[in-house]
């Protein structure tokens, strides 16, 4: 298996505390899966619905903060506890899809790079509402495929193709937060 999954690693109210902050934020057509273009990588394969949370350019430049985020950075402590491992942050975003908006097959990063997804979710059927994530091999084919679970945490590599499917139901939205990390000891 290429994903490391944890589930319940939060409360049922931190989780409800989490989704409410990201029923506040504000969603664009922003985010761009496999940026190319330089500088700023706006044409890439697809964009997604949501928000850049968090962007560090450098190890001193940090080109966006968005206010009142302090809870992403809570959660991703308590990410590195159960990783064991401390990490270096390159960002976070907030992602949105509605009902049958599959993403396309993207990269997130490059080797050494790590991205950690969280389902934030609630309330959700997992039969019904599909909301799948799936991971691609080399040749395209589905290698893996992750139910969307209320709470759940998938670790992997970023440079594995990857994307989440749609949910099935026409009032229902999946949220995902995503933090791009790095093991710390491979950037120092």
């Amino acid at each position: 298996m290429i994903a490391t999954i944890f589930d319940k690693l939060f409360s049922i109210e931190y989780m409800a505390k989490v989704e409410k902050k990201l029923h506040h934020l504000p969603v664009t057509a922003i985010n761009i899966a496999n940026g190319k273009s330089f500088p700023n990588g706006d044409n890439g394969t697809h964009r997604l619905m949501g928000e850049n949370i968090f962007e560090r350019e450098s190890i001193n430049k940090v080109v966006n903060l968005m206010d009142d985020c302090e809870i992403y950075f809570e959660m991703l402590e308590v990410i590195e506890e159960v990783l064991e491992e401390k990490l270096y942050l390159n960002r976070i975003d907030f992602n949105l899809q509605h009902s049958f908006c599959d993403g396309s097959s993207h990269v997130d990063g490059d080797e050494g790079e790590y991205t950690i997804m969280y389902m934030p979710n609630l309330e959700w059927d997992t039969k019904e509402w599909g909301g799948q994530f799936q991971l691609f091999g080399d040749d395209g084919d589905v290698i893996e495929e992750h139910e969307y679970v209320p709470g759940r945490v998938l670790v992997f590599p970023s440079e594995i193709a990857h994307r989440g499917l749609g949910p099935r139901h026409p009032y229902v939205y999946r949220y995902t937060v995503v933090w791009r990390v790095q093991k710390l000891d491979d950037v120092l």
